[in-house]
């Protein structure tokens, strides 16, 4: 696969909790509503069907791809809705069954004579032919007959229906209120305090750093350095170059000589997420793994497996000799020696973000940047000549 695409939380496969997460009811309202779709056909069930197919089919290969899925599941569950609706109306429509009255006009009904043996052959025939039309029938007859039970059920439903509307009400306006909040401004779920690192880190960079600073940083933050620090940066969103990705991983997960040969003519400032000082996982140290195998994937003196974190929390050997470990741990693990080639410049409040300067830059290659645009200066070369092409070894889907 490519790992550049896995590394991307919203491009893992979707688990069953992510449906239930942002669908909540509608999750298992919806596959009968489609089912419901089966019967009496016409092309708009047809289309519907078929949406709801293929919406389900993709939105299960990647978790960005639910939001597909989710008018046709919205249909869907109204179709069950609307349904259960008429089902329950019809039942107390309906008069109750008079079994009674069934049974005194069948005692006081005549008995009919045999039929000549003619007659009967073609009794016979007609009704194999219409076999499985009477099956139908006495099945449209049985739930004719069944008043009291098909109103007892709509009743149960109807109440089940409510319960499940009016817990969806306020849950569809707590994701939404998740999704429309700010991504670098959140709340303690424990204590309630405003976790503002991330804007401070950014407006420490606007206001403390040349305005021509280049940031390194991971590409996830590309566009926030960009936008809020108003700092150039090295990768962010749009960047789909797969080997320049590969060049910053190699960078971080390096030891710190070797990442800094290659930082000193790319950057001015190396910016990590630490989250999980304050207790959020999902920080540069989680995602290193994905780090390395992208730069696996170009440089194969790389060995991808040979980094991690033990579930003890522990790192593998190269991971602590790694600049990002050393970044991260600096000054609050004591295992880790002082940095020779970095400079911490800023640390937020609660730890979250840390920023080191690149001490000894190459003057040459940033005025040659700065002369000739996009591209490598010629001292990183001897680097880039160990790397390979990517290539992709499988379709995702």
């Amino acid at each position: 696969g490519n790992p550049l695409v896995d590394s991307v939380a919203e491009h893992q496969a979707t688990p069953p909790i992510v449906y239930w997460h942002y669908f909540n009811f509608v999750y298992w309202a919806a596959p009968f509503g489609a089912i419901f779709l089966l019967f009496e056909l016409t092309d708009a069930k047809i289309f519907l069907g078929l949406y709801c197919l293929i919406g389900y089919y993709f939105s299960g290969k990647m978790i960005r791809l639910v939001l597909l899925l989710s008018p046709a599941a919205a249909i869907a569950a109204g179709n069950f809705i609307g349904m259960f609706i008429q089902f329950t109306v019809e039942a107390y429509r309906d008069e109750e069954f008079d079994t009674g009255a069934r049974a005194e006009q069948a005692l006081t009904k005549q008995p009919h004579r045999k039929p000549p043996l003619a007659e009967q052959k073609v009794q016979k025939i007609v009704a194999d032919d219409n076999y499985s039309m009477g099956i139908w029938e006495e099945l449209k007859q049985l739930y004719a007959e069944q008043v009291g039970s098909r109103r007892v059920i709509g009743t149960l439903g109807m109440c089940l229906l409510a319960f499940s509307i009016a817990h969806f009400v306020p849950h569809s306006f707590a994701v939404a209120r998740h999704l429309s909040e700010p991504q670098i401004i959140m709340k303690a779920r424990k204590t309630g305090e405003i976790l503002d690192d991330f804007r401070e880190a950014y407006w420490w960079l606007r206001d403390n750093t040349n305005a021509d600073a280049r940031v390194m940083s991971w590409w996830d933050y590309g566009y926030q350095i960009n936008g809020i620090a108003n700092r150039t940066t090295l990768a962010d969103g749009n960047t789909w170059n797969h080997e320049h990705i590969a060049l910053l991983g190699l960078c971080l997960i390096s030891p710190e000589n070797v990442s800094h040969s290659i930082a000193k003519h790319l950057a001015d400032y190396v910016l990590v997420w630490t989250t999980r000082y304050a207790g959020l996982n999902a920080d540069d140290i989680a995602k290193s793994p994905h780090m390395a195998r992208i730069a696996g994937s170009i440089y194969p003196h790389v060995l991808p497996n040979d980094f991690y974190l033990s579930r003890e929390g522990e790192p593998s050997p190269m991971m602590e000799a790694s600049l990002l470990w050393r970044l991260y741990g600096w000054r609050f693990d004591d295992k880790v020696e002082p940095l020779q080639y970095f400079e911490e410049a800023y640390t937020s409040e609660h730890r979250m973000v840390r920023i080191y300067k690149v001490l000894d830059i190459s003057r040459e290659s940033k005025a040659w940047r700065e002369r000739h645009g996009p591209g490598y200066p010629p001292a990183l070369q001897p680097i880039l000549n160990q790397s390979t092409a990517f290539r992709q070894h499988r379709s995702y889907f």
